[in-house]
């Protein structure tokens, strides 16, 4: 299983894909834990829509197999980014 619910983090571990979304969603549901991508070498877009709409924050170690922008756009660390006018 690519998705592992710990007491304190949510693990996202190899080839994440869209049939994880559903998982994903009911652990986020359940208890608000921030997300490990340390492992996460690909993430399905039905993924980081679930990530992004929930507000989960990435836990230390951000994500090194995913590409920045991603990256960028899922850290909450420092809150929600900067919205630009289209």
């Amino acid at each position: 299983m690519t998705i592992r619910a710990e007491p304190d983090v949510i693990r996202l571990v190899g080839q994440c894909g869209a049939e994880d979304a559903e998982a994903l969603l009911q652990l986020l549901l359940q208890q608000a834990r921030p997300l490990d991508l340390t492992r996460c070498e690909h993430l399905h877009t039905a993924l980081v829509q679930i990530i992004w709409g929930s507000g989960a924050s990435l836990a230390p170690g951000g994500a090194p197999m995913l590409p920045d922008w991603l990256c960028q756009l899922l850290d909450r660390s420092e809150g929600p980014p900067a919205r630009t006018a289209i």
